[in-house]
């Protein structure tokens, strides 16, 4: 993870594989290929587009969403491809004929002064047993 994001050091970090979904209707063969980003900044975008580049695949846009919420239902709606995490993908989304995507690293970084607050710790607990 990038120290210079965050001015405070992850309390931990791990490095998860992504998956391409893709609801009904998308077309895998769609060129340019059709995707759903998570919008600016996320740092996925510059190896998934990497990825694809390599590959020699040309890409569009098709939709962008904060969350990651915006995305699935982009995927459902046959809008065009994602890459997630697989904990996250819908039964019957996943991809497998598209690019082999990077591995990610997830972090979790804490502001000062969260220590002991409930909600925190039981999300950074919950967090931890995902991962």
């Amino acid at each position: 993870m990038d120290p210079s994001y965050f001015p405070d050091p992850p309390r931990w970090t791990v490095r998860l594989p992504l998956t391409w979904v893709g609801g009904p209707g998308a077309d895998r063969s769609a060129d340019p290929l059709p995707l759903v980003l998570f919008s600016q900044p996320c740092r996925w975008r510059a190896p998934l587009l990497d990825t694809l580049e390599a590959a020699g695949r040309g890409w569009r846009i098709a939709f962008e969403s904060t969350s990651l919420a915006g995305v699935l239902a982009a995927v459902r709606a046959g809008i065009g491809f994602a890459a997630v995490l697989p904990a996250v993908a819908d039964p019957g989304t996943e991809v497998s004929s598209l690019p082999d995507l990077p591995d990610v690293e997830l972090g979790l970084v804490r502001r000062p002064g969260t220590e002991g607050d409930p909600l925190t710790d039981a999300t950074e607990a919950l967090l931890r047993l995902l991962v």
